[in-house]
Formats: C-alpha cells, structure tokens, sequence
C-alpha cells in the first residue's frame, strides 16, 4: 500500500510481478485500490488487471467507487464502474 500511497509506479509493477497479494488490506479494510482511487488513473489501472474485488468494503463503507468519487475524479469514477459491471457479468462478483 505504501507504494500506490507514494505513487511509485516501479515499485507497484515489481510487486505485482512478483505476485503481491493485491487483496491485502490494512486494520480498517482500506487496500490498496481505495487508497489509488483518489489519484492516478494508471495505478487504478494496474491494480484492476490483477483481478482484485473493485467492490470490496473497508470497514467504513468505502469503496474505491466511493472515493474516487469523493474526490471528484470523473476518469477513475467511470473506470471503476466499468470495471465493477465487467465483474458482474462475469460472475465475479453479486
């Protein structure tokens, strides 16, 4: 997590390759994608492509959905949406 929060996209690359567990999540539930939804589109990206849960919960409700919206970051809104509907038609998720 601390390299989507610094925005380190070597260092998220290397993780993903080497098969870091991109469901992980901290005490709170945030993971990884929620924090990236208030940010960069390319590392929402990445994380998406290793077929993470888009609508996965935290503890407090938040969703990457949620914050991106909060945030005001239309790309990331409609990516994630796209991306949440793919998965239900796949049978991902309910």
């Amino acid at each position: 997590m601390r390299a989507v929060l610094g925005g380190d996209k070597k260092i998220i690359d290397q993780l993903l390759k080497a098969g870091a567990n991109v469901h992980q999540a901290d005490a709170n539930g945030w993971t990884a994608l929620i924090c990236a939804a208030a940010g960069d589109v390319s590392i929402v990206k990445k994380l998406i492509e290793a077929n993470l849960d888009i609508n996965h919960a935290a503890k407090d409700g938040m969703t990457a959905l949620k914050r991106a919206s909060a945030s005001g970051h239309t790309a990331l809104v409609e990516l994630l949406d796209a991306g949440a509907s793919g998965q239900r038609a796949a049978g991902e998720i309910e």
